[in-house]
C-alpha cells in the first residue's frame, strides 16, 4: 500500500520536475545561445514551447479522464464560469495594482521586467498563448487530472492551485496565481476539458498585456 501511495505521488511529481528543470535549463541556453538583441521573454517562450512537448507526451499517456470529444455544443453552459473567472482575474490585477506590496516585492519586480520585456506581440505571443497553455498543461490536466482521480476533488483542486502559486517564486504573484488556479480547477474538474481553463487563463492575460 505504501509502494502505491508512493507510486501516485511520484506520478503528480516527475511532470513537475520535468518541468521546472527543462523550463530553467533551456532558458538558461537560449539566453546564452541568442545574441542580446533578442529579450528575456523571447528567451522564455521558446522555451515554453521546448518543455511543452514532452508534459505534453505524459499527458496523453497518463489515464486520467479526458472529455471526449473535446469541443461540443453543450460547452456554452461554461461561458458564464469562464466569464467569472476571466473577471475575477481583471479585478484581482486593477485591485493589486493599488497595493503598495507590488513596489517591495523584488521577485514580482523581475518577473514583471522578463514578463513585458518585449514588443506586444512577442508578449501576446508568450503570455497570451504559450506560457498559459504550458501551465494549464502542467497544473490543471496533468497534477489536477490525476490528484482529482485518488482525493476529493476540492483538496485536489487547493493543492494543484498551491503548485501554481508556489512556483511563481514570489509572494505577490503566489496569492494572484493561488487565487486563479483555485477558479481554473474548478472549471477543469467540473468539465475535464482543458481548453476551458486555458481560454479563461489566456483572457486574462490578454487584459494584463493590452493594459500595459
Amino acid at each position: 500500500m505504501k509502494e502505491f501511495k508512493f507510486n501516485r505521488v511520484w506520478q503528480v511529481l516527475y511532470p513537475v520536475l520535468v518541468y521546472f528543470i527543462l523550463y530553467q535549463v533551456a532558458r538558461m541556453v537560449f539566453r546564452k545561445l541568442l545574441p542580446e538583441g533578442f529579450s528575456d521573454l523571447f528567451c522564455l517562450m521558446l522555451s515554453a514551447i521546448i518543455t511543452i512537448i514532452p508534459l505534453y507526451l505524459i499527458y496523453v499517456k497518463l489515464p486520467i479522464d479526458k472529455a471526449s470529444p473535446m469541443f461540443q455544443k453543450e460547452d456554452y453552459k461554461a461561458s458564464t464560469l469562464i466569464l467569472g473567472t476571466v473577471l475575477t482575474g481583471i479585478l484581482i490585477n486593477v485591485f493589486a495594482a493599488k497595493f503598495p506590496i507590488i513596489n517591495t516585492s523584488e521577485g514580482f519586480a523581475e518577473a514583471n521586467k522578463v514578463l513585458f520585456s518585449d514588443g506586444k506581440l512577442v508578449m501576446i505571443l508568450a503570455n497570451v498563448i504559450i506560457i498559459p497553455f504550458l501551465e494549464e498543461l502542467l497544473y490543471r490536466a496533468i497534477v489536477l487530472g490525476q490528484l482529482s482521480m485518488w482525493i476529493n476533488e476540492i483538496l485536489a483542486v487547493i493543492i494543484s492551485a498551491l503548485f501554481f502559486g508556489l512556483f511563481h517564486f514570489n509572494i505577490v504573484q503566489f496569492v494572484y496565481a493561488f487565487i486563479m488556479g483555485i477558479l481554473l480547477g474548478l472549471i477543469y474538474v467540473k468539465y475535464k476539458k482543458l481548453w476551458m481553463p486555458y481560454l479563461a487563463h489566456a483572457l486574462v492575460n490578454l487584459f494584463v498585456v493590452l493594459q500595459s
